[in-house]
């Protein structure tokens, strides 16, 4: 399994997200949504905690981890502290060995 490994944008924009962030154990799985409704950005994935929108995955790799996230390739998403998340995803040869 590989990994990005980015900050979560857009934490400000965000009610509640940095209290909750700030409470939030290290390790905690958390969940990405296509937002096409955006209206910044209609590419944009939000990352939740929840129901709680924490922030966004960032611009500047919103294209790879995009694509992988549409493949359906990200296997999950996981709170590293502060404002970094992992996500971890399979390539098209790991998912083929899970075929």
């Amino acid at each position: 399994m590989k990994e990005y490994d980015v900050f979560i944008a857009g934490i400000k924009y965000r009610p509640g997200a940095k209290e909750l962030l700030d409470t939030l154990p290290e390790g905690s799985e958390l969940t990405l949504q296509r937002e096409p409704e955006n209206q910044f950005d209609a590419n944009a994935i939000g990352i939740y905690s929840e129901a709680l929108q924490v922030g966004y995955i960032p611009g500047f790799i919103l294209t790879k981890i995009g694509a992988k996230f549409d493949a359906g390739l990200v296997d999950k998403v996981t709170f590293m502290g502060g404002t970094r998340i992992k996500v971890f995803y399979k390539d098209a040869e790991e998912r083929a060995d899970d075929s």
